[in-house]
């Protein structure tokens, strides 16, 4: 968002079901934790999801303690990308796509 104007709009999310008979059976829906990343150049970014994707892999951790804390300990630098993940498996995925 840049400029002094932000739009946004909202709407209203879908019911949930409200007896068991509405709830789908065996599926329990995972929302996205977005994860930001930032660094001052393309090639940097890609060295932080490396590194990022390499402290997954040594030190497992609650996806959402991550996500918080890189958006509130991590410097919001030029470049910049969000990655949506519902698993540690899907946000790996995602590092490794970044990586290349």
């Amino acid at each position: 968002i840049s400029g002094t104007n932000a739009h946004v709009i909202l709407e209203q999310a879908p019911p949930t079901p409200t007896t068991p008979e509405e709830t789908p059976q065996n599926t329990t829906p995972l929302t996205p934790t977005p994860v930001p990343l930032s660094a001052r150049t393309p090639h940097a970014l890609r060295e932080q999801a490396q590194r990022l994707l390499h402290h997954l892999d040594q030190h497992p951790t609650h996806l959402t303690d991550l996500a918080h804390s890189l958006a509130t300990h991590k410097a919001a630098l030029h470049e910049r990308a969000v990655l949506l993940a519902d698993t540690p498996d899907t946000l790996r995925t995602a590092l490794t796509h970044l990586t290349h």
